[in-house]
This record gives structure tokens, C-alpha cells and sequence, in this order.
């Protein structure tokens, strides 16, 4: 989506795990998206999942990001 500036989705308790996760990061790659906010509260995401969030914070256009990420099975590794 070329025009997209904010987004915010909630997906609180829907079980995305990493697969889903690793979907999401790749906003990475939206042009204008300015402004992300991610819900993920007890989604399953591992540390591949929130790996792969993290990546986020390189997005060229992206001035801010806020991950929810509390009640999932991170470890030391995908806190890193």
C-alpha cells in the first residue's frame, strides 16, 4: 500500500506464532508507513518471530514503532 502512513492492528490472543510474525515484518518494505503499532499480547511468537520484528527497526520511512509483544514464549534469543 503506497499511501499508508499509520497503521495500528491488535491482535491480541490470536495465536499468530512465528509464521505470522515473521508476515508482519515484512512492512518493512512499506514506503510511507511512518508510524506501526503491533499488538501481538499471547500470540505464540518464539524467538524467529520476534527476530524477524526486530528487523523492523531498520525500515527506511519508519519514525515510529511500538511492539506489544508480553504473554509469548520469546527466549534469551529472540530478545537479543
Amino acid at each position: 500500500a503506497p499511501s499508508l502512513h499509520t497503521l495500528n492492528l491488535n491482535f491480541l490472543g490470536n495465536y499468530i506464532g512465528d509464521t505470522g510474525a515473521q508476515a508482519l515484518a515484512s512492512l518493512k518494505e512499506a514506503p510511507s508507513l511512518h508510524t506501526l503499532t503491533l499488538n501481538l499480547w499471547a500470540n505464540f511468537v518464539g524467538d524467529s518471530g520476534a527476530q524477524a520484528l526486530a528487523a523492523l527497526k531498520g525500515a527506511p520511512s519508519l519514525h515510529t514503532l511500538t511492539l506489544n509483544l508480553g504473554k509469548n514464549c520469546i527466549g534469551p534469543k529472540g530478545a537479543q
